[in-house]
């Protein structure tokens, strides 16, 4: 199914598409191409002229950071790419950083392997400071509600195109704090990884989790 048909779809075909969704956790290492990254990336972040966000965010204020770490995508050399709002990748740092990013994880090691991962940071200290009138911590809140939409909208977008991913948040703290700045940007922390690429053969076969 073609990403950009999920703004035109009904209530059936949003149903199919939801029974389609599952949480991923087997990705095989089989590239993916640089075309169906860039579709779900777009169905995600692109803002259309006249159009909103695919996802909310409480008081519009979209603190959550993107990036996308290529490690095995035909036609995009591995690296770091910033997620900009238009959906496009940008400010490109050359390199491998799969295996630090999972490292970073608690028991997400095995997404060392996948050809993609979308990492999810945000400026946590400056959100709870934006938002300290409503109660403590009420921007953590928020941005762990925003990176839930997020993670919604990816599960969809990459079900329309025959992918798999899961959200993992479950973050080691002391290795994400050792992490470059071309992966979480300074001041922000690291919330979540979803992997992205196909589901392997054992996953396809066996996995009956939503």
């Amino acid at each position: 199914m073609p990403v950009g048909t999920l703004v035109k779809m009904g209530l059936q075909e949003l149903n199919a598409l939801l029974a389609t969704r599952r949480s991923t956790k087997s990705i095989a290492e089989a590239p993916v191409r640089a075309k169906e990254l860039e579709d779900v990336l777009g169905a995600v972040f692109r803002v259309a002229p006249g159009r909103s966000r695919a996802y909310g965010s409480a008081h519009a204020r979209y603190p959550v950071t993107a990036t996308l770490i290529a490690g095995n995508v035909s036609g995009l050399a591995s690296g770091s790419y910033r997620v900009a709002p238009s959906g496009n990748v940008h400010d490109v740092v050359p390199g491998e950083y799969r295996d630090i990013v999972a490292r970073a994880t608690i028991d997400g090691s095995w997404i060392a392997a996948s050809p993609a991962l979308l990492v999810l940071s945000a400026d946590v200290g400056a959100e709870n400071a934006e938002f300290n009138w409503q109660s403590d911590g009420r921007g953590e809140r928020f941005i762990a509600m925003e990176v839930g939409l997020i993670a919604q909208t990816v599960s969809l977008a990459t079900a329309a195109l025959d992918l798999g991913t899961v959200l993992i948040a479950g973050i080691h703290a002391d290795a994400a704090r050792h992490l470059p700045e071309s992966v979480v940007p300074r001041h922000e922390e690291l919330i979540a990884v979803m992997p992205l690429g196909r589901a392997s053969a054992r996953t396809v076969n066996t996995s009956t989790e939503r």
